[in-house]
């Protein structure tokens, strides 16, 4: 996965760097470029143990416009969190409300049908989306499907 998403980023962001040994991608220009779909909020008991100021992220939607932004949202969370149980697709997040209730209103933006949610309260929170995708959005989830078969392979080792 992380060499699928350097080589699909490598063209547009010339300061792309893959560290293999850490297992990231360095890049400031998309790190800014992320940056921009999120709202940032300093939180004054949120630091480490340096003393360093930390932000809480949160997604702004008013950032996916198009069709195609929300496709994309979509697939990612999907392809992160998501399995397939016959033609029912489930999202099962933990511990971030602000990450589900974005996932909810991307997927209602468009048109999947069925779309039933959960939260159980525990250690950790987790919260679940059941949904049938829209024809367009499918054709996605299922020609970028390897990534969730690379995503479990690198979570086995």
């Amino acid at each position: 996965l992380l060499r699928y998403n350097y080589n699909t980023f490598k063209s547009e962001f010339s300061d792309l760097k893959l560290d293999t040994i850490n297992r990231t991608l360095k890049s400031i220009a998309l790190t800014e470029k992320m940056n921009t779909f999120f709202n940032w909020n300093y939180d004054e008991n949120f630091t480490n143990e340096n003393s360093d100021s930390l932000f809480i992220g949160t997604i702004n939607l008013d950032k996916f416009k198009t069709e195609e932004q929300k496709i994309s949202f979509a697939v990612g969370v999907y392809t992160r969190y998501g399995q397939k149980n016959d033609s029912t697709y489930c999202i099962n997040i933990a511990n971030s409300n602000t990450l589900f209730d974005s996932s909810l209103k991307i997927l209602s933006d468009l048109n999947c049908k069925n779309i039933k949610s959960e939260i159980y309260k525990a250690i950790p929170t987790s919260c679940i989306i059941y949904f049938q995708p829209s024809e367009e959005l499918k054709k996605y989830l299922v020609y970028y499907g390897f990534l969730r078969e690379t995503i479990g392979d690198t979570k086995k080792t």
